[in-house]
């Protein structure tokens, strides 16, 4: 949909009927670079660190473990799912944790699980980072761990006194990003990679301003953040990278505009006029859309005549279809390719 911004101030959607009719070729090229995507598989291999036997059957084990992670988080359709958010919003993040609440049970009958490495897709208006202007320079990090209801968080982190804030969307500027029931909660999570000004690292849940828990040391051994950063069009000097959209925007609306400009002109003039002459004889009744006989008296010559008028002249055709094979070729997406 079209949107008027004025930044900073308001942002209103445009009605339909002042705007060009829309035909997405964007949905189309960013389908087709999924679909390019999706044929190169996600694959690796677990390298022993060295000739030893203990090692080498240590990575035939650990291949196993991760080839059944790789089955239950289907890491094929989860690539696919997060190419497709970074074509649209320019980044995306998967998250990859060690899940206690997932995994076989610990014993039947039991609720309890044995836990298991979760690989998940994380929302990119869910990281807030660190004002720098590389990503590597990130030192510390909050993210939107989890929406949840009021008594779950209640319960996981043993505070009976937490309150709902009653709003229905996380963000005060824009309630529709991401919309919350009144009765649920976000809860945020401060992390901070351990360095030389904080060497243990800091992991701290935060509701509603407050802070609800602080692991006791950095639960991650890498000592990184707990997800991979998928990026579509970096810009040196800039933290957050742009979508290639920023480029296929314009030629989309120009797509737009000229398709809006033929489709007023067939309606205007595509339905074939009777040129009924003044003095012919013949009565308007006499003129239907059905097998039919018309008498007209000739006066000097005239008779009535069907005509259609040409309203859509072949250069805008043309036209047309150069603005759609240049989008294609900004967007990689050409017909050889297709």
């Amino acid at each position: 949909e079209y949107r008027l911004v004025i930044p900073g101030r308001t942002e209103e959607v445009i009605p339909r009927k002042l705007v060009p009719r829309i035909f997405n070729h964007l949905y189309d090229i960013t389908e087709q670079r999924v679909a390019i995507l999706s044929r190169f598989k996600p694959s690796f291999d677990v390298v022993p660190a060295n000739e030893e036997q203990n090692d080498k059957r240590v990575a035939k084990l650990i291949k196993f473990a991760l080839d059944a992670v790789d089955r239950r988080v289907q890491i094929d359709l989860l690539a696919q799912e997060i190419e497709r958010w970074v074509a649209v919003w320019g980044e995306a993040y998967a998250g990859i944790e060690w899940n206690k609440n997932i995994g076989d049970r610990i014993k039947r009958g039991s609720v309890a699980r044995v836990g298991d490495v979760d690989i998940y897709l994380k929302e990119p208006w869910s990281v807030f980072l660190e004002p720098k202007r590389a990503y590597s320079r990130v030192s510390w990090a909050l993210d939107i761990e989890d929406i949840c209801h009021i008594e779950e968080a209640r319960k996981r982190f043993s505070k009976s006194n937490l309150e709902p804030d009653k709003a229905t969307g996380v963000f005060e500027f824009d309630s529709s990003i991401l919309q919350k029931r009144p009765e649920e909660v976000v809860i945020y999570r401060l992390i901070q990679l351990p360095n030389q000004y904080c060497e243990n690292g800091i992991v701290a849940f935060f509701i509603n301003g407050e802070l609800v828990h602080e692991e006791e040391k950095y639960p991650y051994s890498h000592n990184e953040f707990p997800w991979e950063r998928h990026t579509d069009i970096d810009v040196p000097g800039r933290l957050y990278p742009m979508s290639f959209y920023q480029h296929l925007r314009p030629i989309q609306h120009s797509y737009n505009r000229l398709t809006g400009v033929m489709m007023r002109n067939l309606m205007l003039t595509a339905h074939p006029h009777i040129m009924n002459p003044t003095g012919s004889g013949v009565k308007r009744e006499a003129f239907g859309n059905a097998p039919t006989e018309i008498r007209y008296r000739p006066v000097n010559g005239l008779k009535p005549e069907i005509i259609t008028f040409s309203s859509v002249p072949k250069e805008l055709f043309e036209m047309r279809d150069t603005i759609k094979q240049e989008m294609g070729q900004v967007a990689g997406s050409q017909n050889a390719l297709r």
